[in-house]
């Protein structure tokens, strides 16, 4: 996850800047491969984080983690087009790469304080 985090917002603006006519289609097209990793990458560990903390109430924990990323979708499939339209591919992918690097700290924090985190929860296993 703490190499995938990083990876997600330095793709969304090397795909924000580099997708002109002028330059080549694969700049883009390896901007999304990194983009994949990236997300993949923090998606797995995340759901496996969760499953480790919250053993017997990790399908309950589950559905907290994937249901605002559901809802999220869903709006953004709504709101996509026209905020493409209106502002452009530039800054789009601009405003989605500040709020990725905003948050890609966030791994980070789970890594090295989420032993004192799970501790604070009632329902977390915590392993010293």
């Amino acid at each position: 996850m703490l190499g995938g985090a990083p990876a997600i917002p330095i793709s969304l603006f090397w795909m924000a800047w580099t997708t002109y006519r002028h330059i080549s289609v694969w700049s883009s097209i390896i901007a999304s491969a990194v983009f994949g990793f990236g997300i993949t990458t923090v998606f797995i560990s995340a759901h496996l984080y969760v499953i480790d903390a919250y053993e017997k109430g990790a399908a309950s924990a589950f559905a907290m983690l994937v249901m605002p990323r559901y809802l999220a979708s869903g709006g953004i499939t709504v709101a996509g087009g026209p905020i493409y339209s209106s502002i452009g591919v530039h800054y789009t992918l601009s405003i989605l790469g500040a709020i990725s690097a905003v948050m890609a700290f966030v791994p980070y924090v789970f890594y090295f304080y989420g032993h004192h985190i799970r501790r604070v929860s009632p329902h977390a296993v915590v392993h010293d």
